[in-house]
């Protein structure tokens, strides 16, 4: 009968100790803080292209936001065309989409943008993957899981010459025109 017993004991011990150890594989407990927002400044002291290209890890339900900051450094007005590009698998399957904006106003994956001499504009890009329950829509996305998308962003900056730099000496402008060679 003790044999028994310690049997008993010991199995039940092994079978509660399988059980709790599979039960903890399998629960997990996620706390969401919020969208993760990266950041990508581009500084411009005279003419010229810069641009970042970020292969990106996103799956149904998702969204990455980029804030991308431009910065005229020059001492002349500049003109700036943005081009953000999205490609790969995931946009060509109609499953990932692109939004450009600056918190206001929506704008088109490409766009002009004209700064004065140190001048700033920030915007967004908005990477996402909207969930739907549809049956097409799960289709669609079982499909996808595993494929890429590739997110480019290009500013190429062309300084105004054309153009006199103001400064000010209060309270009476003053116009500083910018040689020409």
């Amino acid at each position: 009968m003790k044999k028994f017993l310690l049997t008993a004991v010991l199995i039940l011990a092994v079978v509660t100790s399988l059980t709790a150890g599979t039960l903890a594989a399998y629960n997990q407990t996620l706390s969401i803080t919020g969208t993760d927002v990266n950041t990508k400044e581009f500084n411009f002291t005279a003419n010229g292209s810069k641009s970042f290209s970020e292969s990106l890890k996103i799956a149904p339900g998702d969204k990455i936001t980029y804030k991308v900051n431009i910065k005229n450094k020059s001492e002349v007005s500049a003109d700036f065309m943005v081009d953000a590009v999205l490609s790969g698998d995931l946009k060509t399957g109609g499953a990932v989409v692109m939004s450009v904006h600056d918190g206001e106003n929506e704008y088109a994956d490409s766009f002009n943008k004209k700064l004065a001499n140190t001048g700033e504009f920030h915007f967004f890009v908005d990477v996402m993957w909207p969930y739907s329950d549809a049956t097409a829509a799960n289709v669609r996305d079982t499909g996808l899981l595993g494929k890429t998308a590739t997110l480019k962003i290009t500013v190429n900056g062309t300084s105004l010459n054309e153009e006199n730099v103001h400064g000010t000496i209060d309270p009476v402008d003053v116009a500083f025109v910018k040689p020409t060679v």
